[in-house]
């Protein structure tokens, strides 16, 4: 069960975040207006009304409904609140699949619940494979933003040899050189890095500039990766020169409920991002535009996959599954 619900405590927002709830819907004519207008604020108070039945009659499906328009516009307690939406089955069927991801996305934004809620997805093999090293890195980020739940979980959970992890990864490239160690000390750097090893940190970011491996939002089964924009186009280059083209990411990252990447959701930006700037339209009036945060690199361009739990390589149906 998760720590949160969307109903069922006081003033669920308030509960939720511990901060000052919206505006009530006192006249939802005129909120609807204003998140027609590209308010997020606007969407989200619509929703905690009638998540609260605040003003309107309360209906699950509205306030998901409503809060979903907010999280599309970037609005990181709406992201929250649709993954509990989803994580209780509130307004639509439970779908814990998704309200990690809704939650993994809140928890990128900073919000210490999420990243606990989804330690708990982790921690139970809820809706995401069962993996004790990606409940202890989403609990980590939870306590390093202050929830004291977080950090008593993780008190008493064994200590993992990261130390250990940090200097095996130094032992490689002294034996090997960083290029040719990379596939092998990517996975051990990054488990040290989140867990507070700030050499390790620094290490993996070196990789990451000197383009020995990339980062991943999203893996699916295939071994098809979604990343920041610009990812795919990176790792068509590496290929046609012949240079090898690694991805690194935690074992959270991995959906194998997610055939290829074309299953794969990918956030759409703000329209007005491209059109305007500085506030001000550089578009004519009326330009709809396609602002994509991620794109998908298919499997065939990635040299391997690299997490705390091992390496992959094609074909990745295979490798992928063996180590979750």
């Amino acid at each position: 069960m998760r720590a949160l619900t969307v109903a069922g405590l006081v003033f669920v927002l308030v509960s939720r975040l511990g901060l000052p709830a919206p505006a009530c819907a006192a006249d939802p004519e005129a909120l609807a207006q204003a998140t027609e207008a590209g308010d997020a604020s606007a969407a989200l108070a619509l929703g905690t009304a009638y998540d609260t039945g605040d003003g309107v009659p309360a209906d699950p499906r509205a306030a998901l409904h409503w809060y979903w328009i907010a999280a599309q516009q970037g609005n990181t307690t709406a992201l929250f609140n649709v993954g509990v939406m989803y994580d209780q089955g509130l307004g639509t069927a439970r779908n814990p699949s998704v309200a990690a991801y809704w939650y993994r996305r809140a928890a990128e934004q900073g919000n210490a619940r999420a990243a606990y809620n989804l330690g708990l997805l982790f921690e139970d093999g809820d809706g995401v494979p069962r993996s004790q090293a990606s409940a202890e890195h989403w609990f980590h980020i939870a306590g390093q933003a202050g929830l004291d739940a977080a950090t008593a979980r993780l008190a008493a959970r064994p200590t993992r040899p990261t130390d250990a992890d940090y200097a095996t990864a130094q032992a490689l490239i002294e034996q090997r050189g960083l290029a040719a160690a990379a596939p092998d000390v990517l996975g051990l750097l990054q488990r040290a890095a989140g867990h507070g090893i700030k050499v390790a940190q620094y290490d993996l970011a070196y990789l990451y500039e000197n383009g020995l491996g990339v980062g991943a939002d999203r893996i699916a089964a295939n071994g098809d990766v979604a990343n920041k924009i610009g990812t795919y186009s990176v790792a068509v280059l590496a290929k046609e020169n012949n240079v090898p083209f690694y991805v690194a990411a935690p074992i959270s990252t991995l959906d194998l409920s997610l055939e290829s990447g074309d299953q794969i959701p990918i956030e759409e930006r703000a329209a007005s991002e491209v059109t305007h700037y500085a506030g001000r339209p550089v578009a004519p009036h009326g330009t709809d535009a396609k602002h994509p945060a991620f794109d998908v690199t298919p499997h065939r361009y990635v040299s391997a996959i690299i997490t705390e739990n091992g390496v992959a390589r094609a074909p990745y149906v295979e490798s992928l599954r063996i180590l979750v």
